[in-house]
């Protein structure tokens, strides 16, 4: 064999003179490409992490004893404070609940004591404060204020008003196109209580859009209570927010009045949103599509649609798959424009564009399969990614990162364990150094929750018997866990249990926090019975926005955040001098008289002063003065409260309820029912209908120190003002006035700014009912008009309503009967429109409103204590003349398992104790959720787990 011929030393030579730079260099830029990468992942790192630890964030929940009410009920709850992790929060000590009607004004505002995380009140719902209607209940601290309302918690729910001679109401309503007009055909049927058609009977019937008048027409009611009926609409009629108004002209029925909400959804009306995975359309790669139809209610509407391109060719075909959610995969070609176009029904013509295609970037896919142990991410990029393009991604969870992974290639595929992450909603973003260019989300699920076992002493029970239930709380290990929870038992034959779980405490924390807006039935993601909730669920995390830092104020300078943890009732404010200059270094006095109280404080160099640690009381109020540097108070100058900050409501919070005489179910039905019952035993009588209806009208009462010596629809004295815990006169008027609100009226008002309100007049025998207007309020018999020097401005006009504070009202007297107006307004009678008229007397004789005298007054928000839910304690099958028909069997929100997970209760069942559901939910020391929603009676049968 040959020997090989040597390489001459000066050809090696120069090759390593070739080849050193170049590997040297090619490690140079792998060098950079690592360290830049390295950086940019720290970098994120690192502000993330400040902004955890300076913004920690709080979720809550209410667990409330049933998920509807009645007026006269009371609304009792247990609040749960938690932080990102779903620990007790150890940050906020106050927590406001409110409760809002349809219109967004607060009908309710208290605050309670948080302590460990855990408070708890109740809520009354009299007749004197809350109306017939939708509401929402909303709960937050005033930290959680820095990161919008999407935090907060939030439950919606129909208050009604029980009467045994209601009518039920079965309606369907749409609108067609017809010609050049829209057709509005409505059908409903009305029934009785017992379930018997309201036969053959005169009814006067309205159409209203809003509060508009629209049309009116006599008719008569078919054999089975049907009123059938069509009606082209003028132009100008949205068809958004219709309504019929039916009346009662049978004598069988006097003054029965009812209100419907007409449910209508439009195909031309659809919302339909395209939400590509990770954010963008890139051309020639292929995508997952996530797409949302949003009918006119506001609610998810199923469709079926095509795809075209630019040409008018078809390349895909879409089906939602849940609550009008679905996905598809699509591959957009570079250069074209994509529509869809819904299929059937009447929107042929309209069409939806898709995002436009990007020609060039970076596309993120994620698998994430219900039984893998893994999460699949595929990274694909339209050209390869540089050695010095510094891609990272990163896996994120309640403001912490959990994974991250550095991406160098133009396809990567990466397999993320489960593990990695607990039970909630990941956040996958991918940077390119910090600008993040692809998100998503998907949904980890350990099934972690906590198993609850309830065992009662019996598996049957008689009318008013003693149930014990045996509780025990265990992790999804089987260790025993301690912990805090609330339970609710309930009657099944009144309340509708929530079997689907969309009111539980890990639907609310793991899912509803972490997601914007309002989710339909949540409780179906997450508790998962049937095979395609967990493809529902990846839809959802598809296209519902989510909350979480946003990544520009991650990166974003550091301030000062603008609301402040509230560790007790404290008072903050500002004293000024007559320049309106602040004056330092002055005491400032405040004091109250039940209970009593009095402290002084000094002001700072900007002026301000701070009360802490105040003494917490449910209606009182506090005087505050402010003294100059001798200890006098100021002559000239000014003291001011800083007001509580409220929220604003989301505007899908405003959309109406339907009533529960509309459409409703046995349950439902069955609560009205028991609840008349028993008020008719009491001979307690209560409204009928709707709005007007739900007051109680005395034309013969006399308030004391009031202006009409009874001659008053409607009067309120010093004592049901002061019950009405509201702290301004807006709030007070738009309480106690039936439909009072402020709009601009062009008929009438020239576009001024008016207030108006329900009322009705006596016409032919019938009862009338139709808008007034109030031109002023009479104050300590002078008149007062409260709109602004922009008399066209609502808003100025409420603001001006609200800086006349109720502390030193002293009666309200409501008059729209031309009989009861006094003689010195005959004048009003010759207006072309109904009136009313709003007198309130005061204890001072002038008004409050607030004027630079350096004192002020200021009502806090109540604090609610929490009181004992009433358990009566029963001998078994005793009877009394009164029947007991409670809707809530027992409440109980202090239940504390012990180190062995066990804790035990005691109570009697009603007179009706065949049905009831048990629902308890709360949370272990080490932040384990759980909720069991479990039927009594049938050896405790689970009908929501919490180890689900």
């Amino acid at each position: 064999m040959p020997k090989p011929t040597p390489i001459p030393l000066r050809l090696i030579t120069l090759l390593m003179l070739v080849l050193i730079p170049v590997f040297c260099r090619a490690a140079s830029i792998s060098l950079v490409f690592q360290d830049r990468t390295t950086d940019s992942i720290k970098y994120v790192q690192s502000r993330l992490d400040t902004m955890r630890k300076r913004l920690p964030i709080e979720k809550v929940y209410l667990h409330t004893d049933k998920a509807y009410y009645n007026i006269g009920d009371t609304l009792w709850f247990k609040a749960y404070v938690t932080d990102a992790g779903n620990r007790a929060s150890k940050h906020s000590a106050l927590l406001y609940v409110e409760m809002y009607d349809d219109s967004a004004d607060v009908m309710r505002r208290i605050s309670i004591p948080i302590k460990e995380g855990l408070g708890m009140a109740q809520i009354p719902l009299p007749r004197k404060v809350f109306k017939e209607g939708g509401y929402t209940l909303r709960a937050y601290t005033n930290w959680m204020n820095n990161f919008g309302s999407d935090y907060f918690f939030t439950h919606r729910f129909y208050l009604g008003m029980p009467t045994q001679a209601t009518w039920l109401v079965k309606s369907t309503a749409a609108i067609e196109h017809v010609g050049e007009k829209d057709r509005l055909d409505v059908n409903v049927r009305l029934h009785l209580g017992d379930r018997k058609p309201v036969s053959l009977s005169n009814v006067e019937v309205k159409i209203y859009e809003g509060r508009y008048y629209l049309f009116k027409e006599e008719m008569r009611t078919g054999i089975d209570g049907s009123l059938n009926f069509s009606k082209l609409l003028k132009n100008k009629v949205d068809g958004r927010d219709l309504n019929i108004q039916i009346t009662s002209l049978e004598k069988a029925f006097p003054n029965k009045v009812i209100r419907i909400p007409l449910s209508i959804n439009r195909d031309a009306k659809i919302d339909l949103q395209f939400l590509p995975e990770g954010g963008k359309l890139v051309a020639g790669s292929p995508s997952v599509i996530g797409f949302k139809a949003i009918g006119e209610d506001g609610k998810g509407i199923d469709v079926k649609a095509t795809i075209q391109d630019s040409k008018g060719n078809k390349v895909a075909e879409i089906n939602s798959f849940y609550n009008g959610m679905g996905s598809f995969k699509f591959t957009p070609e570079a250069g074209q424009s994509y529509v869809a176009k819904i299929s059937g029904g009447r929107s042929n013509n309209k069409t939806y564009s898709l995002p436009a295609v990007n020609a060039t970037g970076t596309v993120l896919h994620i698998d994430n399969p219900e039984q893998d142990g893994d999460i699949k991410v595929n990274v694909k990029a339209s050209v390869n990614i540089s050695a010095d393009s510094s891609y990272h991604l990163q896996g994120m969870m309640n403001g912490r990162i959990y994974y991250t992974e550095k991406i160098g290639n133009k396809s990567s595929d990466l397999a993320i364990s489960k593990m990695t992450f607990p039970s909630g909603i990941a956040r996958f973003t991918l940077f390119k150094g910090i600008i993040p260019i692809a998100e998503r989300m998907v949904f980890v699920d350990h099934k972690d929750r906590l198993d609850i076992r309830v065992t009662p002493n019996k598996t049957s029970y008689q009318k008013r018997d003693s149930v014990s239930l045996d509780i025990e709380v265990k992790d999804a290990t089987g260790i025993p866990v301690q912990g805090s929870f609330s339970l609710s038992v309930t009657d099944n034959t009144q309340v509708k249990p929530d079997t689907m779980g969309n009111f539980g405490i890990a639907t609310q924390l793991l899912l509803k926090s972490g997601l914007k807006g309002d989710i339909e039935t949540p409780g179906y993601y997450l508790h998962r019975k049937d095979a395609k909730a967990w493809q529902a669920l990846d839809n959802l995390m598809l296209t519902q926005g989510w909350t979480a830092y946003d990544w520009k104020d991650v990166f974003a300078p550091a301030t000062k955040p603008k609301f402040v943890v509230e560790k007790d009732l404290s008072v903050t404010g500002t004293v000024v001098n007559v320049m309106n200059k602040p004056v330092p270094d002055v005491s400032v006095l405040i004091s109250s008289q039940k209970p009593q109280f009095t402290a002084i404080a000094f002001t700072d160099k900007d002026g301000r002063y701070l009360f802490k640690n105040l003494p917490q009381t449910d209606s009182g109020s506090f005087f505050l003065q402010g003294n100059n540097k001798k200890g006098k108070m100021i002559a000239f100058g000014d003291i001011t409260v800083d007001k509580i900050n409220i929220p604003n409501v989301p505007e899908m919070y405003r959309t109406p309820i339907m009533p529960w005489f509309v459409n409703s179910d046995t349950s439902q039905l069955d609560y009205i029912k028991r609840v008349a019952q028993k008020a008719a035993i009491l001979a307690d009588p209560v409204g009928e209908g709707t709005m007007l209806k739900n007051v109680t009208i005395s034309k013969a009462r006399i308030i004391p120190g009031g202006e009409l010596n009874g001659r008053t629809d409607l009067g309120f004295d010093e004592a049901e003002i002061k019950e009405s815990t509201t702290q301004t006169l807006y709030q007070l008027l738009k309480q106690k006035i039936p439909g009072f609100r402020i709009r601009q009226d062009w008929a009438n008002h020239k576009g001024a700014a008016t207030i108006r309100m329900d009322g009705y007049r006596m016409i032919g025998g019938v009862r009338e009912y139709s808008e007034h207007f109030i031109d002023f309020l009479v104050i300590d018999g002078l008149e007062r008009d409260f709109r602004g020097p922009d008399p066209y401005s609502v808003e100025q006009f409420k603001e001006n309503l609200s800086n006349v504070i109720v502390p030193g009202l002293k009666t309200l007297e409501v008059v729209w009967s031309p009989e009861f107006v006094p003689a010195k307004y005959n004048k009003l009678k010759l207006l072309s429109y109904y009136f009313g008229m709003v007198f309130i007397n005061t204890r001072s004789g002038g008004v409050y409103v607030k004027s630079k005298n350096g004192t002020t007054t200021y009502r806090p928000l109540p604090v609610m204590q929490p009181k004992q839910f009433y358990s009566p304690k029963y001998i078994a099958n005793t009877a009394t003349p009164i029947p007991d028909y409670r809707s809530t069997i027992h409440w109980e929100p202090q239940l504390y398992t012990n180190v062995n997970g066990k804790a035990k209760i005691w109570f009697y069942t009603s007179d009706l104790p065949k049905d009831y559901t048990i629902n308890i939910q709360g949370m272990g020391k080490e932040g384990e959720l759980g909720g069991a929603v479990i039927k009594l009676g049938q050896g405790a049968k689970p009908l929501i787990a919490g180890s689900n």
